[in-house]
């Protein structure tokens, strides 16, 4: 019967025979392959194992400084609210305008659309747009007005009016991302995406109400 010292030997063998077939099959093994997701940042992938790297926008899906302006000009046309007061500081506040703009089409970048949802006010998506914008950009608040351009300029978010009331993007998560510059669209067009019309809700029919009457008492329900 084997002692104690010599089960212990037998086991570091065991162990360190264990560990040179691992290190021959990962020798084999290719080497980690990093895939351009058009929709997120990057994701790596080794055999069956995918994970998530990041949540910036890519580079190729977002326009340069002069498209950003191109693109001003024609939401500015069709909707001058948006553009920012003239004034005393004009300069100033057009540069945060477009500060905001500029953030808000990346986050528009990796952010998942989906069908109109009425669940949540266009103050919720400007906090969630600054909470990406705060963790990923290192950057201060960004205003609704930037997000609201913005919204216009890709041209492939569903949306009714007034403008923000009901937004076609997936509330959490980043499912369903865009996988094309659809602001590229909206300049060869000069136009942008028509607003959904919101139906009217059906009129609802009377709710009979049951009175019982008995000397001296009434019940209605």
């Amino acid at each position: 019967m084997p002692t104690q010292d010599e089960e212990i030997a037998e086991l570091k063998r065991i162990i360190a025979q264990q560990q040179e077939q691992i290190a021959t099959i990962e020798a084999k093994l290719p080497a980690p392959k990093k895939i351009d997701s058009p929709a997120s940042a990057q994701v790596e992938a080794r055999g069956l194992s995918i994970v998530a790297t990041g949540d910036r926008s890519p580079d190729w899906l977002l326009p340069s400084a002069e498209d950003r302006e191109a693109l001003k000009k024609i939401i500015f046309a069709v909707h001058p609210g948006l553009k920012p007061q003239e004034g005393r500081f004009a300069d100033r506040n057009m540069d945060e305008f477009d500060e905001s703009f500029k953030v808000a089409m990346q986050w528009l970048a990796i952010k998942g659309r989906g069908p109109l949802d009425n669940k949540h006010y266009f103050s919720w998506w400007v906090d969630d747009m600054n909470q990406w914008a705060t963790r990923t950009l290192k950057c201060a608040s960004v205003y609704g007005s930037g997000l609201a351009a913005a919204l216009l300029a890709w041209g492939d978010v569903d949306f009714t009016l007034p403008l923000g009331s009901q937004l076609g993007l997936a509330p959490y998560g980043w499912r369903d991302p865009p996988h094309e510059a659809g602001w590229r669209k909206v300049l060869s067009l000069g136009q942008l995406r028509a607003p959904i019309e919101q139906k009217p809700l059906p009129k609802s029919r009377p709710v009979p109400v049951q009175i019982l009457y008995s000397p001296g008492r009434t019940s209605t329900w």
